[in-house]
Formats: structure tokens, C-alpha cells, sequence
């Protein structure tokens, strides 16, 4: 592998795929330890989205936002893990105050607004 030259190529892609995961941690971080969401209600699971918007928003603009820092070696702390870390859970935070979610997993209820 190293005589063909696909260690280098290796390693670009486990960078890359670092960026992508600490988004996708820093979502699931925010979730367990800031925001306490723990006790699941699994009968209100079949009554909800499919999906968090603002997590996939977080995380695909977090992992746009790192991924052009780490194209352009524009760092905050040197490491590319770390600096998506660090833009995912700012931006999560405030992606839940612009579309709150509808599945309040601490109380295991569905919210009065959902049809």
C-alpha cells in the first residue's frame, strides 16, 4: 500500500472523515448532555418526523462550513476534529431555537402544536 502511494491518499481520507463524524458527535453531545434528552417515550415515536431538521441542518452546515476550514487550512484550534466540533454545537443550539422539536424526549410527550 505505502509503494503505491495510498497511505497518503488513506490518511486525506480519515482527515475527511473526522470532520464529518464530530458533526455529527457535536449533535449527539448537545442531545445527552446539554439538553438532558435521555428517557425515550417509544409509543410517541411512531407519531413523528423521520428526522430532526434542525440536526440535519446543523450537522450538513457544520460538516460544509469544516470541510471548507479544512480545505482551506483556516483553523480554530489546529486541529479539523475539534474545529467541526466546535462550529456543530453553536450552530445546533441555534438551529434548535429556529424549528423546536416537536418530540420532547425528557417528558416522553408529543407538543400540543403537533397535528
Amino acid at each position: 500500500m505505502a509503494v503505491a502511494g495510498l497511505a497518503d491518499y488513506f490518511i486525506i481520507f480519515l482527515e475527511w472523515l473526522g470532520v464529518i463524524v464530530s458533526s455529527i458527535a457535536g449533535v449527539y453531545l448537545i442531545d445527552y448532555f446539554l439538553l438532558k434528552r435521555t428517557v425515550f417515550d417509544l409509543d410517541s415515536l411512531e407519531r413523528v418526523e423521520d428526522y430532526d431538521k434542525a440536526a440535519l441542518v446543523a450537522w450538513l452546515t457544520a460538516t460544509f462550513l469544516s470541510g471548507l476550514a479544512f480545505w482551506f487550512e483556516v483553523s480554530i484550534i489546529g486541529i479539523a476534529s475539534i474545529d467541526a466540533l466546535l462550529i456543530t454545537i453553536p450552530l445546533y443550539l441555534l438551529c434548535l431555537k429556529i424549528w423546536p422539536t416537536c418530540f420532547e424526549r425528557i417528558e416522553g410527550r408529543i407538543c400540543e402544536n403537533w397535528n
